[in-house]
């Protein structure tokens, strides 16, 4: 089970009033939209015409996937909960085991369009670049108008990849594209190329594989590397079903993470057999995900909010005028706080706080919100020793980015001479 907190502000009348049937359908397809039965966790980037998302297309994100919209709050007349999806043109139903397609195990979702049911010839597209998403789809005798499009990370498919040695595809009606990729020996390869990441050094792959061994058995591996890089030997356990009977073998996922990338689309990984005779799974496809930064930039703060100014000399524009001359300082308490204004919600992944001398934050936690009353904490810090405090890796949405100190590193309270706020 999962609770989804919201954060988006789709449906700010439901935190405090009933929800609409406009409501209640914003809410529905953001809820679909996030539903994955694979038990691997994939970043999203998702578009809508409803202006608390919006639209817009990331180079950390290139694939389409899907759409989802309808009314899962309550069942037509006939009883049945309205929950659709369709696919986009360049993705199969099968491809991304656990999200889209009826067949999927635990997918509470139908398509309402005829084979191959794609969005692109159903629905009515939008966006920024016209293909961002679905603006509004047709089905149960009307149109949806508030649908959610979903986009992932660069993916491969591979049989579509480069094999060397015995490796060569069998068929697989459960696995993506309707194959996997078998027979990979000791000596044989299969290489991803022109793979793109946003950053270089560490990036994480999910890799999609087939292991038909008992769960008793040890688990078989793969020798990776990156861009020729040192081999990296990575465990794959098995993931259900029977080698003897291919329509009973399950698509597992594992998060690996490499190193050895550099930023851009100039990088090949190469999975290989690990050459002391233990076996290699078959592989389905791979996924690269998006790092924190893909689309990340610095994001411009439009107001700042203080528990306390020391004096107006020291008042809380200070800590976002762009001048590290200048600082904000609050009164000599442990219990204060500034928060800024991004302007409207955004996605946060980089909070970066440039500590006057002699009075920064020794304890404190980084919260967003979209109400300045409501807080989700996205960072704790304990021990700081002021200087600059630079913070990635963040996720969180909001339109509010507070610092809320719980002690300070003198006796002196807090003083900011910047914070900046980076993300899309």
């Amino acid at each position: 089970n999962h609770t989804f907190a919201g954060g988006f502000g789709l449906a700010p009348q439901y935190k405090t009033g009933a929800c609409d049937v406009a409501c209640q359908e914003m809410i529905s397809s953001c809820m679909l939209a996030h539903v994955n039965t694979s038990g691997t966790h994939i970043p999203l980037w998702m578009v809508a015409p409803m202006s608390a998302i919006g639209w817009g297309q990331s180079p950390g994100f290139p694939t389409r996937e899907g759409t989802f919209f309808g009314n899962i709050f309550a069942p037509d007349s006939s009883g049945n909960v309205r929950a659709h999806y369709c696919a986009a043109a360049t993705v199969s139903k099968d491809t991304v085991p656990g999200r889209l397609g009826a067949n999927q195990s635990g997918a509470p979702y139908t398509n309402p369009y005829p084979s191959p049911g794609y969005c692109d010839s159903a629905c009515t597209m939008g966006g920024t670049y016209g293909n961002d998403g679905a603006a509004g789809c047709p089905a149960d005798n009307r149109t949806w108008s508030y649908p959610v499009t979903v986009w992932r990370g660069q993916t491969f498919q591979a049989e579509n990849t480069t094999l060397s040695g015995s490796a060569a595809p069998i068929s697989c009606s459960q696995c993506g594209g309707g194959n996997r990729v078998g027979y990979i020996g000791m000596t044989s390869t299969v290489t991803l190329k022109n793979v793109n990441v946003a950053q270089g050094g560490t990036n994480s792959l999910v890799v999609y594989y087939v292991d038909g061994d008992p769960s008793t058995y040890n688990p078989r591996a793969f020798n990776i590397s990156v861009n020729g890089g040192a081999q990296q030997y990575t465990k794959f356990y098995p993931t259900g079903g029977s080698w003897s009977d291919n329509s009973s073998l399950v698509v597992g996922s594992v998060n690996v993470s490499l190193t050895g990338f550099n930023a851009g689309s100039n990088n090949t990984v190469t999975f290989a057999g690990t050459g002391d005779g233990i076996g290699v799974p078959d592989l389905d496809w791979v996924e690269v995900i998006a790092s924190p930064g893909a689309n990340s930039s610095q994001l411009t703060l439009v107001g700042a909010t203080s528990s306390s100014n020391y004096s107006s000399a020291y008042n809380q524009q200070n800590a976002i005028d762009g001048n590290m001359g200048t600082r904000w300082a609050s009164n000599n308490n442990d219990q204060e706080w500034l928060y800024v204004d991004l302007g409207s919600t955004k996605t946060v992944s980089e909070v970066m706080i440039n500590w006057a001398a002699a009075t920064y934050g020794k304890n404190y936690t980084i919260e967003v919100s979209n109400d300045h009353m409501n807080w989700t904490t996205i960072k704790t810090v304990t021990n700081g020793d002021g200087g600059t405090d630079d913070w990635t890796g963040l996720s969180g949405t909001g339109r509010y980015v507070l610092m809320r100190g719980s002690a300070g590193g003198t006796a002196y309270g807090y003083s900011i001479s910047e914070m900046q706020v980076f993300g899309h």
